[in-house]
């Protein structure tokens, strides 16, 4: 059974808010999440809104707490704001699950 999972979003910060770009509205101002939120819905395909989650998520956290869940520390010094540490891909799967669960999807019976 397909599941659509919508992007993760970047640590891109304007003040306390993400930026569109982090929210994956490019550059024309398509907004991928809900064009793959149309999709499920036109499909019938269950959609879980991981944008959303991990929006929510970030924000909450701030600007600077955020850090933590994104690799902040890598081998050749670069700042990654869109690849997740260990901590947060952890983070971001405990939000998947989450989704598994509201949507009482057939997979929620291998969860524990």
């Amino acid at each position: 059974m397909p599941v659509l999972v919508t992007p993760p979003v970047r640590r891109l910060f304007n003040g306390s808010q993400l930026t569109d770009t982090a929210l994956h509205v490019n550059g024309v101002g398509v907004n991928l999440p809900a064009e793959m939120r149309r999709l499920g819905s036109s499909l019938n395909v269950p959609v879980i809104d991981l944008t959303a989650k991990s929006e929510a998520l970030v924000e909450s956290m701030g600007p600077t707490n955020s850090a933590q869940l994104f690799l902040r520390q890598s081998p050749d010094g670069v700042t990654d704001n869109t690849h997740f540490s260990e901590y947060g891909a952890g983070r971001m799967a405990d939000l998947v699950v989450q989704g598994v669960r509201e949507r009482n999807l057939s997979l929620v019976s291998y969860l524990r």
